[in-house]
């Protein structure tokens, strides 16, 4: 118990000295500042599952299922059996984002999980001030980041994770390639189903396209120089949940979460979920100080498979002038 105290104490003081160092090297924006476009690889900014979409996002302190993978790597320990998801979601621009994840139990308290994320288009056709219909050439976008997770439960109550991952986001023929890492902490109560989450995703070095560019002076010389770095999407979340009303197999739970990125100003995250016999889930939720999002809605079944569970939830989330994206999500527990 001592060595597993030990190693609590020091996951938490990782996580304050992560954020000391995103606070020294001022990628954290001021309260309420915003610094839009200033990172890179933010198709890891998209969340995955349909549940957490339905939620408005306010998932680290409620997610035990495989989407732990991605939202938060300590809750992989609470699901006492191995799983296997997928995740697809229309986002904006005809672009499709998928997930699939898989865990398996090493034993009792530690879980191991593997997960892929890819964000794809079709061909885009190349224009220039002079064609602006197409230059008859053809551009392809194509981003993935494939993760390997370690979670383990330290106590009855303290649970730990780890997430190393590569990621790669391809824009024609440049490439941004970079190792991240995501680590979370889960602290249960018993009272009313409380519990409380401190995680940072997305965390590592700059990152920029390898090789050089021609860049025409004013004197109209050419000179040859490298591209511009960018910080990963760094954020840091803070969730907390809880379980008002229990009643038979009738359960609200309701979520808050405050995420503080590195490329925009802080927002908050609600949402509620309401579940019946455990085999039907409606949920709703709303993201404040967002100029894109804003309210979510979605729903999900349960149902036994001989040996299994499997699950399968649907999500909306509005995107106010872009309109709203949807999210499908299977799930499978074994």
């Amino acid at each position: 118990m001592v060595n597993k105290t030990k190693i609590a104490v020091l996951t938490i003081a990782a996580l304050l000295i992560m954020q000391a160092m995103a606070f020294g090297f001022n990628i954290f924006p001021s309260l309420g500042g915003t610094k839009s476009g200033t990172a890179g690889m933010t198709f890891l900014k998209i969340g995955v599952g349909a549940r957490s979409a339905s939620l408005a996002g306010a998932y680290s302190a409620t997610c035990t299922d495989i989407y732990s993978l991605y939202h938060n790597p300590a809750g992989l320990a609470w699901n006492d059996q191995n799983g296997a998801a997928f995740s697809y979601r229309s986002w904006v621009a005809e672009l499709n984002h998928n997930f699939f994840g898989v865990a398996r139990h090493i034993d009792e308290n530690n879980v191991l999980g593997l997960s892929l994320i890819t964000l794809t288009t079709d061909p885009m056709m190349v224009t220039d001030e002079y064609h602006p219909t197409g230059t008859g050439e053809t551009i392809e976008y194509a981003d993935f980041a494939a993760g390997a997770t370690y979670s383990t439960k330290l106590t009855e109550y303290f649970s730990c994770g780890l997430t190393v991952k590569y990621a790669q986001e391809n824009i024609g023929e440049l490439r941004l390639k970079t190792v991240l890492i995501d680590l979370g902490t889960l602290y249960q109560t018993d009272f009313y189903g409380t519990r409380f989450a401190i995680n940072m995703a997305n965390f590592g070095n700059r990152v920029k396209p390898g090789g050089t560019y021609q860049y025409t002076t004013v004197s109209g010389s050419v000179i040859e120089k490298e591209y511009q770095s960018f910080s990963p999407p760094t954020v840091f979340k803070v969730s907390a949940a809880f379980e008002p009303l229990t009643s038979g197999q009738n359960k609200l739970t309701c979520v808050t979460q405050l995420n503080h990125p590195t490329d925009n100003a802080e927002n908050i995250a609600i949402g509620a979920e309401y579940s019946m016999n455990e085999m039907l889930f409606l949920r709703g939720g709303y993201l404040l100080n967002s100029d894109v999002e804003n309210f979510s809605l979605g729903a999900g079944v349960k149902v036994d498979i001989k040996m299994a569970k499997g699950s399968i939830d649907y999500g909306y989330t509005s995107l106010r002038d872009l309109g709203g994206t949807s999210v499908f999500s299977i799930g499978l527990e074994f």
